[in-house]
């Protein structure tokens, strides 16, 4: 499906304290449950390289050119899987309908569609009340050396 990098300037936010060239880097997110290993890929590579971990289109729905449309129940199982695997923000993608736009939780006419809304209220309450952005991943890391390999080097260098 759909992956690309968008990168936000330092412009956009006062004060945001990183890197002089790149503030931070995020990947669009359009995947089914089917995908998730990818899902989990990406979400861990984000994790694990940028302070800020973003979605910037992280989908609420597909365009109607795919020929199935996602269930509340698969579009619930990627959001939570992406943000299991460490994503920290993100910007839902197409929340509300549009011209050849599918499975949006909230109508063209501005109403909540019964089947895929409430999850995104419960789960937007969810992370404002435990205050989700405050948590912090700490995984474990064991860094090996092989220092057969490193031996190895130093005699092809000579």
């Amino acid at each position: 499906m759909t992956s690309h990098f968008s990168i936000v300037r330092r412009s956009i936010l006062r004060g945001w304290n990183s890197d002089p060239d790149i503030d931070w880097v995020g990947m669009n997110m359009y995947r089914r449950p089917a995908e998730h290993s990818a899902i989990a890929d990406r979400a861990r590579f984000l994790s694990g390289s940028t302070r800020l971990p973003f979605v910037p289109e992280f989908g609420a729905g597909l365009w109607s050119h795919h020929f199935l449309t996602p269930t509340p129940a698969e579009q619930e199982f990627v959001d939570l899987c992406a943000l299991m695997y460490g994503i920290k923000a993100f910007s839902f993608y197409m929340l509300v309908e549009r011209d050849r736009w599918q499975a949006s939780p909230i109508t063209r006419h501005g109403d909540n569609r019964p089947d895929y809304a409430p999850f995104y209220c419960e789960l937007l309450s969810f992370l404002t009340r435990f205050e989700f952005s405050r948590f912090v991943r700490r995984p474990r890391v064991l860094v090996l050396l092989n220092y057969d390999l490193v031996a190895s080097r130093r005699r092809t260098r000579r």
